[in-house]
């Protein structure tokens, strides 16, 4: 279970058990079945701590035994490595497709800041250079191709 629980209460009066769960969960499909060829989908509710317990500890980029470590040491139960690595399994999808829109994010970006410098390298062929007291400034030109005036 990892950090969540089941908390099985008793009524008093018609003796009937409740169960009542410690946190959020929500579904996850999981392989389930015995042998390979007996493999199917399964849904099962999972702790919701659990899955952010995974996600802090690929964020901060540790591993199970060191997440384990933190957790005694706070006093809280320790996570089984299995019970880890299904959950690290379950959001690696969502991991690696922000990480891919974040590259292709990037690289868009660094292809629109070349093309704007290309422009003005393009404009600007010849550079204009002034010294002040025996500092060089490059008065660099507009897209127009035109000296700026304003120098650092």
């Amino acid at each position: 279970m990892g950090l969540g629980s089941l908390f099985h209460i008793e009524c008093h009066n018609c003796k009937c058990i409740n169960i009542v769960a410690s946190g959020k969960r929500h579904s996850c499909s999981m392989i389930g079945g015995s042998g390979d060829a007996g493999k199917s989908q399964v849904r099962t509710n999972v702790f919701d701590v659990n899955t952010k317990l995974a996600a802090a500890m690929i964020n901060a980029g540790i591993g199970e035994s060191q997440m384990n470590n933190i957790l005694s040491y706070i006093n809280l139960p320790t996570i089984a490595q299995r019970t880890l690595k299904k959950r690290e399994r379950e959001i690696s999808s969502s991991i690696t497709a922000v990480a891919k829109d974040s590259c292709t994010d990037a690289v868009n970006e660094e292809i629109m800041l070349l093309e704007e410098v290309n422009r003005y390298f393009i404009k600007c062929t010849v550079p204009k250079y002034i010294s002040i007291r025996s500092n060089v400034y490059f008065r660099p030109c507009n897209i127009t191709g035109e000296t700026v005036e304003k120098m650092p």
